[in-house]
Parts: C-alpha cells; structure tokens; sequence
C-alpha cells in the first residue's frame, strides 16, 4: 500500500519526540515543554503537525507534566506546575509553561508574512493572574515564588535590551 507524504511526516514526527523523550523517561525524570515558533509552520497545509497533535505523543509517557491547556486558553500547552514541599503540605514552587504563539496568522492560520513573531494574548494573560492569586490564597497569602517558561521573549525584555545595546554601542 503506498503511503502519502502525511503519513511519513507524521512517523517521523512521532519517532523524533520518542528520541528526545525516552531517555528522559527512562530516568523517570518529570517533564514539561513550551512550544515554539517552530512548531506549527506547517500548519494549516499539514494539520496533523498542530501542536495539540504533538503533546498527544509527549502525554503517552508517564513523566509529562504539562497539559494540554489548564483553561480554554489561546495557544497549547498553558499550565502550572506546582512543586511541593518535601512534606507535600504546600506548594513550595510554581512552574509556569505559557504558549508564545509561533507567528502572526490570518482567519485561516496562514503566516501573514513580515507581521512578525507571534506573543502571549490577554486571555493567557487573564488565566496566569488567576491561577497566581489562587496560589497565593492557598500559601497564607504569601505569593508562590515561580519560575515562567516560554519561547519567544516578552517585547518589554527586547526594547530594554535593544535600548541598553543602543546606548552603549554594546550587546547585553
């Protein structure tokens, strides 16, 4: 039976998040991803590279942290991950995965070309400051000191340090 270039792309999809994560799972080390710009342009022409379809592969192993989405969120892969105490009274860390978006897209998920990068839209915006105040309101009202991944940098992180490099002649 002949296989379509869809069918090879989606085996080698699956074969090449099986390579990155078995030996992290071998060790049974937990693990969490923040996706990338990367990782869906091949989207809308090959759906079955969606980043919902690639987490699907990542959540078979027992080790995955990350969701899907914690809310119905913009983008995939939006969650907090708290770390308990050594006693697992209280979370002790929170880790927090944003989705940063890949490009600027139009209605129909095409890359509007040279409109940039995607960023983090208001509703992840949103369920961040809930999901932090209901943190804090489990830790005595002590905020839960945290870690934040995500891929593509906050544009305020970008104009500082282009503004710093301008000023000095100098990269940071």
């Amino acid at each position: 039976r002949s296989r379509g270039l869809g069918d090879v792309y989606k085996r080698q999809m699956y074969k090449t998040v099986k390579k990155i994560v078995a030996p992290i799972a071998e060790k049974n080390i937990p693990l969490a991803i923040v996706f990338g710009n990367h990782d869906a342009e091949a989207q809308p022409q090959l759906p079955f590279l969606a980043k919902e379809n690639q987490i699907c592969i990542y959540a078979e192993y027992e080790n995955f942290r990350s969701t899907m989405n914690d809310e119905d969120v913009s983008g995939c892969a939006n969650c907090s991950l708290p770390v308990l105490s050594s006693d697992g009274s209280r979370t002790a860390w929170n880790i927090w995965c944003i989705d940063s978006g890949d490009y600027i897209r139009d209605g129909g998920f095409n890359i509007i070309k040279d409109a940039g990068y995607g960023y983090v839209k208001r509703d992840q915006i949103e369920w961040y400051e809930r999901r932090a105040a209901e943190l804090k309101a489990q830790n005595c009202g002590k905020t839960v000191p945290a870690l934040l991944f995500q891929h593509i940098p906050v544009i305020q992180a970008v104009s500082y340090t282009h503004l710093r490099a301008h000023e000095t002649d100098q990269y940071l």
